[in-house]
């Protein structure tokens, strides 16, 4: 939602697969640990001229559930890859100094 906001699109329609979401958000169901977070839903919401936001069956939001799918399957610890310019021979090297001064 932050994003389309930040893209200053003005009317939006969002589709869950979590009715308890939408259910919380549409008729401000008092959760006190969700306050924070409903709080700035509710904040970027009324950011937009028009919003909606509706249930959607998991059997019918077909890509929403694959991406969840591949998510839960990806190993939580990653390993960051440090990426580094390949070593070059002096002689390369400098050649192709030469060639970015001309």
């Amino acid at each position: 939602m932050k994003e389309i906001s930040n893209r200053s699109l003005q009317q939006v329609s969002f589709e869950s697969d979590c009715l308890q979401v939408v259910y919380i958000i549409q008729h401000v169901k008092p959760w006190p640990a969700l306050d924070p977070e409903r709080d700035q839903i509710g904040s970027i919401c009324s950011s937009f001229d028009t919003f909606s936001l509706s249930f959607i069956h998991q059997s019918l939001n077909i890509r929403a559930d694959t991406f969840a799918k591949v998510a839960r399957s990806v190993e939580e610890d990653c390993s960051l890859v440090e990426v580094k310019f390949p070593l070059r021979s002096a002689h390369e090297a400098h050649v192709w100094n030469n060639m970015n001064l001309e």
